[in-house]
């Protein structure tokens, strides 16, 4: 009996899949959209109210559990998934039908229509999360570029933003259309008629509409300079008041009375504490976690130092100013770390007999904490994103007969601490936990405010044990010119990046993020070989190779479906020349300095038929990304003066005249805080044109929903499984 039950399940399954597909297949579609709409490339156009006459023989589906589950051995996507979560096509059309409970159908049936030349590379099953639900997306026998799966779907609050999405193109309301993060033009908003979902409700049939009636903001509130990149001196200078307020930051900067608490809870020191006890056996705060962090500080440090250090089979070269600490009671120290005050009270080293650099009165401050929800979009990335703690030094390089000097404002030397969101959150739970900060939307950064940040943002990440008994640090990187060679040496006057993982009880370095080794870069900038008398990475490499790489990942379909979202550079690849698979990640990013060498861009002899993709893969590089591509001068969050919030760069912030205040212009009215950069190889050609904070509220908006108080659901869960994409340029 229960085998016939099945099969005859199956059966009601397999019927609904067919008669949704014929209806995608057959529609005039029945969306409403803006009719005066201007496209960006192949948007719908206008489209009919009118139902398809075949809708009408859709058989109400009842859930298979196999088939919405699906075995653990499923076949991947083709060339298009990373982790678990799949990048998929563009949506050439969705069908959803509501369940039937009088029919024993429970849950909504969702149909996806992909363009056919995609849609054949996909797997016939395709795992994925739709709002947090385990799917399973089953290729339709009847169309093959039909996908369906079964889902809970909250259809109340989907008419309710599409009913706010029609006033809104009543009143004109015009969105911002982004391709990766370049930003691409303009559109009217569209809309899926409420009526028509009130009537595919009533009549449990299928209702058609397309990735448009999903696409831009929609009604809630964010505000980037308390959600997004918090530079604001009142959190970056938190010293505590008069009313007993506990100091979360430290600054040798400020006047002594003022400087803070070498202790609070947003200071390197402690940082560095935590993430060392997610390692080890102490607690932050004690003699022992300081010692622990600061041995680990040295070790990290004196990589700058190593004249053999190896990564990915790259020699990655010292940096000569790096220095030596000062031995206690002398001043023999010299470089970067002879500035650095050292911590008398314990040692560093194997036997602890090294001088140690001092956490509590580390010569660094805070620049920015930044929220980067956006990188959600990225399988690479928690769903949630990521949390950053951005420091810059205040120390230089020469000592004083009278011993160091603990602020010298002005070094170009940034530690960023990159934390990954633990999995516990979504990315709607993220963003609803900044939403509702006391005080978000008053324009002050109140008590409150600075609380609510500490308590519930950043405690719920840094801590030894947050990812599951873990730290959540991801990488720790670095961006510095301040210990560069004296010209005349192997890479003088270079900006340099660096990366390091927690590994054991070490940050070790490791290969910077989607940037090859210096050697490949033939004919950009800064080019191997020798520059104006100064010798820099020697080319190693036969030209040719890298545009070989440039070749194949243009062709690739996760490049295509990521529309220049480069996939993640390799750890080797083959060698033009000798058809050896050789190492291709670099160890380690080297960037122009300004009138020197000109900023830094990727090339290789690309022709021009690849230069797009050239423009693509180079934005994506450490280097690119600080450099010509994005028309950057190396620092995306300069070092700042005292009482003054940090710089923010074109590339964040659009222009000049928009500032983190006015960076909803970008959205509304949509296109006014961006930035074009010309082709940084060619000087001519199409611009790219960037405005990355205001693509950044964009995405929070589409997490958030349609309710001010950042109430997401489904509608809104739809909106992200299939509409978000890697970003590229992390």
């Amino acid at each position: 009996m229960n085998s016939r039950k099945q099969v005859w399940i199956a059966a009601l399954c397999l019927i609904s899949a067919t008669l949704v597909t014929i209806a995608l297949r057959t529609r005039p579609a029945s969306v409403q959209a803006a009719s005066s709409a201007v496209h960006i490339g192949q948007v719908a156009a206008s489209q009919s109210a009118s139902r398809p006459s075949n809708a009408s023989l859709l058989v109400a589906a009842v859930r298979n559990p196999a088939m919405a589950n699906g075995p653990a051995a499923v076949a991947r996507v083709v060339g298009g998934q990373q982790n678990r979560q799949p990048i998929l096509p563009d949506v050439e059309e969705f069908a959803l039908t509501p369940p039937n409970p009088a029919a024993g159908v429970y849950q909504s049936t969702l149909s996806i229509r992909f363009p056919e030349s995609q849609a054949e590379r996909l797997a016939s099953r395709i795992p994925m999360q739709i709002g947090g639900q385990n799917v399973v997306l089953h290729r339709s026998d009847a169309d093959t570029r039909v996908f369906v799966t079964f889902l809970d779907f909250d259809w109340a609050r989907f008419a309710e933003e599409q009913a706010w999405r029609k006033e809104q193109v009543s009143r004109g309301k015009m969105i911002s259309v982004f391709d990766g993060r370049r930003f691409m033009g303009t559109e009217k908003m569209q809309f899926l008629d409420p009526a028509e979902i009130e009537g595919a409700l009533q009549s449990h049939q299928p209702i058609q509409f397309t990735m448009q009636m999903l696409a831009g903001p929609t009604g809630a509130s964010v505000y980037p300079d308390h959600e997004l990149m918090m530079v604001n001196t009142a959190i970056v200078e938190d010293i505590g008041d008069s009313q007993n307020q506990t100091a979360r930051t430290f600054d040798q900067c400020l006047p002594p009375q003022q400087q803070g608490d070498p202790n609070g809870v947003w200071t390197f020191n402690t940082l560095m504490q935590e993430i060392a006890c997610s390692v080890n056996s102490c607690t932050p705060g004690t003699p022992a976690a300081q010692q622990i962090a600061e041995n680990m500080l040295l070790s990290m440090l004196n990589n700058w130092n190593n004249p053999t250090l190896t990564i990915n089979g790259f020699h990655v070269l010292p940096r000569a100013n790096m220095g030596q600490l000062n031995v206690p009671g002398q001043q023999t120290g010299v470089g970067f770390l002879g500035n650095w005050p050292v911590d008398t009270t314990t040692g560093c080293g194997p036997q602890g007999q090294q001088a140690c650099p001092s956490l509590p009165n580390a010569p660094l401050r805070l620049e920015a904490i930044v929220n980067r929800l956006d990188l959600g979009q990225d399988p690479q990335f928690p769903a949630a994103g990521q949390l950053r703690f951005v420091f810059s030094s205040t120390t230089s390089l020469f000592v004083q007969a009278n011993g160091v000097q603990p602020c010298v404002l002005g070094q170009p030397f940034n530690i960023i601490l990159e934390y990954g969101i633990p999995s516990t959150y979504s990315a709607l739970q993220w963003a609803q936990q900044w939403n509702g900060l006391t005080d978000v939307a008053s324009g002050t950064f109140s008590d409150g405010y600075l609380d609510d940040l500490q308590s519930k943002i950043t405690d719920n990440v840094v801590k030894p044990t947050s990812c599951g008994g873990a730290s959540c640090l991801s990488t720790v990187r670095t961006n510095e010119i301040l210990v560069e060679p004296v010209p005349g040496q192997i890479n003088a006057n270079l900006w340099e990046q660096r990366e390091f993982q927690l590994r054991g009880n070490q940050l070790v370095e490791t290969t910077v993020a989607m940037t090859p080794d210096p050697s490949f870069n033939t004919t950009g900038l800064p080019v191997c070989g020798s520059v104006n008398g100064n010798t820099q990475t020697q080319c190693t490499h036969t030209t040719g190779t890298l545009e070989s790489y440039i070749s194949a990942i243009s062709s690739n379909q996760t490049f295509q479906l990521t529309k220049g979202a480069a996939p993640p550079v390799p750890m080797s690849w083959i060698n033009a020349m000798n058809g050896q698979n050789e190492p291709f990640l670099g160890g380690s990013a080297l960037n122009g300095n300004g009138a020197l060498t000109g900023n830094g861009f990727w090339d290789d002899n690309v022709p021009q038929g690849l230069e797009q993709d050239r423009v693509y893969f180079s934005s994506n590089t450490c280097n690119g990304c600080h450099g010509a591509e994005t028309a950057t001068t190396f620092q995306q969050v300069t070092h700042r003066a005292i009482h003054q919030a940090s710089a923010l760069s074109n590339f964040l912030l659009g222009s000049p005249q928009c500032s983190l205040s006015t960076v909803n212009l970008g959205v509304d009215p949509p296109g006014s805080c961006t930035e074009s950069v010309p082709d940084p190889k060619r000087g001519a050609g199409p611009a790219n044109t960037f405005g990355d904070i205001a693509h950044r509220v964009q995405y929070f908006l589409a997490v958030c929903g349609i309710s001010n108080t950042c109430q997401g659901g489904p509608g809104s869960d739809l909106l992200l499984s299939f509409t978000k994409r890697p970003i590229g340029v992390h």
